[in-house]
């Protein structure tokens, strides 16, 4: 549980290949194939003010083939991936068909929030 006094909540990022990804889901998760996303609890109090939440292990050619499979630009499928790894790290599970649902309800809220924002971060970026 991140401190009621953080000020600043770090979180870290990988991005590897399908080789690379295959082998960490088979070292952490026995599980043979390659993934989207990884995320390592990491919980640690850097310093007083400073809350490291984890790390993000992300799948670049998988990011890539879910943005054409979804037809979603490869930034819209980054944030939704990022979403879905912070909720992990958050404590959200998606082993259930109902973990699955509430997950891709809060990812969606995300997207949509990030398409309003004023910087228009999600439309300009390829």
């Amino acid at each position: 549980m991140i401190p009621k006094d953080t000020k600043k909540i770090n979180l870290s990022f990988a991005v590897f290949n399908d080789r690379k990804m295959k082998s960490l889901n088979q070292q952490y998760f026995k599980r043979k194939n390659p993934t989207d996303v990884i995320a390592f609890n990491l919980n640690e109090k850097v310093d007083p003010q400073t809350y490291l939440l984890g790390e993000l292990v992300i799948s670049y050619p998988q990011l890539k083939r879910q943005a054409k499979k979804y037809q979603v630009s490869v930034a819209e499928e980054l944030a939704r991936v990022v979403a879905h790894g912070v909720l992990h790290l958050m404590g959200y599970g998606d082993e259930t068909v109902r973990q699955r649902k509430d997950m891709t309800i809060i990812e969606d809220q995300v997207i949509e929030r990030l398409k309003k924002d004023p910087d228009g971060t999600i439309k300009k970026l390829p």
